[in-house]
């Protein structure tokens, strides 16, 4: 690891007064790179509350940006395990972009991140679900460097249990859910499907029937 320099109460105090505005907070955590603020900032609560989405009388949604999630993707190369610890510890927001820097540095850090347990799920499997709802949502493509699901399947190439056991969780989440599936999402979905199917990998093929049990999935595709 690079030499650091452990800052001083009155230092983290200084910069955290100067940093109440958005903007501010956006320059300062982006630029924050010593791993050594993590502990201070954390017991000053710097992380502990990221933004839930805004919704407004109109209908409209917004998805307010967490420049705080931006010095834990900087540092979490230097400390994963305290990292993910404290991400792991974050309360349950409805805002996907905070999820995408969570994400993001989930799929950095898969040995850090099997170590801990999610609601009694095995972790990789759990992470593996979320990515894949997100793309069901259109929040990034089924491939390319912008695909977290991409990702996940890269990053977890010498452990392809975890490919089996997601294709198979989407397979039971389709058998169970009835005829009635959105048409944007059944797209996707056959997008998916078609892509794995291309892998010809066995732990996946195996559960190649819980797919074709979906009711709400046309037959001749």
């Amino acid at each position: 690891m690079k030499s650091w320099t452990k800052p001083t109460d009155e230092l983290v105090n200084k910069a955290l007064t100067s940093v109440k505005k958005i903007t501010a907070r956006k320059y300062f955590f982006s630029r924050l790179e010593n791993p050594l603020w993590l502990k201070p900032l954390a017991k000053r609560d710097c992380f502990k509350y990221p933004p839930n989405s805004l919704r407004f009388d109109d209908g409209t949604i917004r998805f307010p940006y967490w420049p705080e999630i931006r010095y834990l993707k900087n540092v979490c190369r230097d400390v994963p395990d305290e990292v993910v610890d404290l991400v792991m510890q974050l309360p349950e927001v409805d805002n996907p972009v905070v999820y995408d820097g969570i994400l993001d540095i989930a799929l950095q850090n898969i040995d850090s991140f099997e170590n801990h347990e999610i609601s009694g799920r095995e972790p990789v499997n759990a992470l593996g679900q979320h990515l894949f709802t997100y793309y069901l949502w259109a929040l990034y493509p089924l491939r390319g460097a912008e695909s977290l699901l991409e990702q996940f399947y890269r990053r977890t190439d010498e452990k392809r249990e975890h490919w089996g056991n997601l294709f198979k969780d989407i397979g039971h989440r389709l058998r169970n859910s009835g005829k009635a599936l959105d048409q944007n999402l059944k797209e996707r979905m056959e997008a998916f499907f078609k892509w794995r199917l291309k892998q010809e990998e066995p732990r996946e093929l195996k559960y190649f029937t819980f797919w074709l049990q979906a009711e709400c999935l046309d037959v001749e595709w």
